[in-house]
C-alpha cells in the first residue's frame, strides 16, 4: 500500500492493524499499530531439548523446583494471601521480538516493509527511529531480533 492509496484500501488497513489480539509468548493483549516493530515481548529462538532439559538458542536449564524434601506440604491448605508464589521453571526467553498473535492473521510474522504502511505512520504512538526493529536498506520493521551465531549454545545447522 502506497502513501497515496485510495480511502477503502487505507481503511481495510487501519482495521487489519487495530484488531486486538492475545499474545502467544506474553500473554498479554495488542495491536499490531503498537507493537510492529517495538520488540516488547521476549521468546527463545532456539529449541527445547527435553534429554538435557535446556534451550540451543542460551543454553537456559529448566529449575528444579525448590523445597522439594518437604513431604508436608501436600497437607497444607493455603488460601488467598497464604498461597505459595512459585517461581516459572524457565525464563520469558533470551531474545526480544513483536507481539505475536495466537491465531494466523495476513500480517507478515518476519518483516514488514515500511511503504506497505506508510498511511499508519503518523497514528503510531511510538515514532519509527524509536523503535529497535527499525533497519535500513530497504527501509522495513523486523519482527524480532536475531541472535548472533557466536552467542548461541547448540548454534542451528544451516
Amino acid at each position: 500500500m502506497s502513501l497515496y492509496a485510495s480511502k477503502k484500501v487505507i481503511e481495510s488497513t487501519i482495521n487489519l492493524f487495530t484488531e486486538l489480539h492475545e499474545c502467544r509468548f506474553c500473554q498479554r493483549y495488542f495491536t499490531h499499530m503498537e507493537s510492529v516493530g517495538c520488540w516488547d515481548c521476549k521468546y527463545h529462538p532456539g529449541k527445547f531439548n527435553y534429554n538435557t532439559l535446556t534451550y540451543s538458542c542460551c543454553g537456559e536449564k529448566m529449575r528444579e523446583a525448590r523445597f522439594q524434601h518437604m513431604t508436608y506440604n501436600r497437607y497444607l491448605t493455603w488460601k488467598g494471601k497464604d498461597r505459595f508464589d512459585y517461581i516459572p521453571n524457565l525464563s520469558q526467553g533470551c531474545c526480544r521480538r513483536d507481539c505475536l498473535p495466537k491465531d494466523k492473521t495476513l500480517i507478515p510474522d518476519e518483516t514488514i516493509s515500511v511503504d506497505d504502511i506508510a498511511t499508519l505512520i503518523p497514528y503510531m504512538e511510538r515514532p519509527l527511529d524509536k523503535r529497535p526493529g527499525l533497519k535500513k536498506n530497504p527501509l522495513r520493521l523486523e519482527r524480532a531480533e536475531k541472535r548472533p551465531k557466536a552467542l548461541w549454545h547448540d548454534p542451528p545447522r544451516d
